[in-house]
């Protein structure tokens, strides 16, 4: 089939380009920006980019168009599928109706640690030798990218809440149908499509019901909403958290060149003990999902002990990006005020008596928003020093909507940590030139591109 999808960048939508390409399908694609490290895959399959959004880029002899949940009414290339009646679909209906449909389907869900749990099962079933396929919110570093097409067996699959497209506002999750379903923690999120805490559950209250009898839900008992949800659960679940009241929990956490080790323990006995080469309580618990449901799925200890040991994380997931001069960066997807505080919370733990400093893009549609102005300050506890960036596109967001970013920056500021409220990444760049110091820890956190600032600042911190 000769296939063209808009909104080609998004990491769901170049997932689904790798895998639509491998499978044998001629591809296209349109998209307003092509940034690493999505470009970078696209390019590497050969497929063809076209910058911008035209009439022109969609074949006269298309087949089907994908259209990516970024795209909405009045997107020209959509204005023409629509008037010339194209054959068009979503993408999830698409990774459902080419992939997943065939296979078993394992879903990773929740607000918080999808990407890293999906890259840990993907990986785990690599290294045991079932060469699944998946499709992931972020680039797995073992593999070097977001997807991967395997054999028949399993479909790992990241489950996220937001939208489908412009004619399916229901969540994407929901095309999925998985036989198993890991379930992070939940904390209210999206507030731009979900108007109120009650609306966010319902999108996983209707996940939990699809789930077969004979299926299984593994869940983060740490969560109370999760914890809240999981009761209208019709198939077997099994908790899993930092205490004995919980079906897989961990004990005896230490860290040690670079690895935290932990004891598994499932239902009150010793499971056996694990490394990985993560760090942070909210890697522990990915690691602790991911060494449940393999176990479910019948593989051994060992098998599951040296696949986790072996894991390289995920781009953009509390990333290590250079170190030089004894100054550190590291890049991460944080966006969420309590991802940003278990971030920040991992690193003062890792690095005791160094100074940490936090560069925040308030980009998300949540952060963008005021619905966190007053529990954001809280987050950057951990940091000795703060940067906070302009709000992403602010245009969009009406005044009395929008975060304050000078009345978060007074807030930080009466935490006992130094922040600054600096607009443009080129006078970020420029403050940072002037005042890291040896030994500082540097951590940007953005759940996008932040024009090029970790790149830029790599490049700064590798010159000194």
């Amino acid at each position: 089939m000769k296939i063209h999808l808009l909104g080609i960048c998004g990491t769901g939508m170049s997932a689904l380009a790798g895998l639509l390409k491998e499978k044998g399908h001629a591809i296209s694609g349109s998209d307003n920006n092509f940034y690493p490290p999505v470009s970078e895959i696209i390019e590497k399959l050969n497929i063809k980019l076209l910058k911008g959004y035209k009439p022109e880029n969609i074949p006269q002899d298309i087949d089907l168009v994908v259209i990516g949940n970024v795209i909405s009414r009045g997107n020209p290339e959509l204005e023409y599928i629509l008037n010339k009646s194209i054959p068009f679909t979503s993408m999830p209906e698409a990774l459902y109706n080419f992939f997943i449909r065939k296979n078993i389907s394992i879903v990773i869900a929740g607000t918080h640690g999808k990407t890293t749990t999906t890259g840990l099962i993907a990986w785990g079933l690599e290294v045991i030798g079932k060469d699944p396929s998946f499709a992931c919110g972020g680039v797995i570093k073992n593999f070097g990218k977001n997807y991967k097409l395997g054999k028949r067996g399993y479909f790992v699959i990241e489950g996220d809440e937001y939208e489908t497209s412009f004619f399916d506002k229901g969540p994407k999750f929901l095309h999925y149908f998985p036989r198993y379903l890991i379930l992070n923690a939940i904390e209210y999120d999206h507030a731009d499509i979900f108007p109120s805490r009650k609306d966010y559950l319902s999108a996983f209250e209707k996940l939990i019901n699809l789930i077969p009898e004979k299926g299984l839900i593994i869940y983060n008992g740490e969560s109370p909403l999760t914890r809240k949800i999981i009761k209208k659960a019709w198939c077997e679940t099994q908790s899993f958290g930092f205490s004995s009241k919980y079906t897989w929990w961990v004990k005896n956490i230490f860290y040690k060149d670079g690895l935290t080790h932990f004891t598994v323990l499932r239902k009150d006995k010793i499971f056996g003990e694990f490394k990985i080469p993560l760090i942070g309580d909210f890697n522990i618990l990915n690691a602790l999902a991911s060494i449940a449901l393999l176990y479910n799925l019948g593989y051994y200890y060992w098998q599951i002990q040296k696949a986790l040991s072996n894991f390289e994380g995920i781009r953009k997931r509390l990333e290590k990006i250079t170190e030089n001069k004894g100054i550190i960066l590291y890049d991460d997807f944080a966006h969420h005020p309590t991802a940003i505080k278990k971030v920040l919370s991992s690193l003062r733990n890792t690095y005791q008596n160094r100074r940490i400093w936090a560069i925040f893009e308030p980009r998300s549609w949540s952060v963008r928003k005021n619905i966190f102005q007053n529990i954001l300050p809280l987050s950057f506890e951990n940091a000795d020093k703060v940067i906070i960036s302009e709000v992403y596109k602010k245009e969009k967001v009406p005044p009395s909507q929008r975060l304050n970013e000078k009345k978060l920056v007074e807030d930080i500021n009466k935490r006992n940590s130094s922040a600054f409220f600096i607009p443009k990444t080129a006078e970020i760049l420029d403050f940072l030139k002037e005042n890291l110091k040896e030994n500082d820890v540097v951590v940007v956190m953005s759940n996008g591109y932040f024009d090029n600032l970790t790149c830029r600042l790599k490049e700064i911190i590798e010159s000194l």
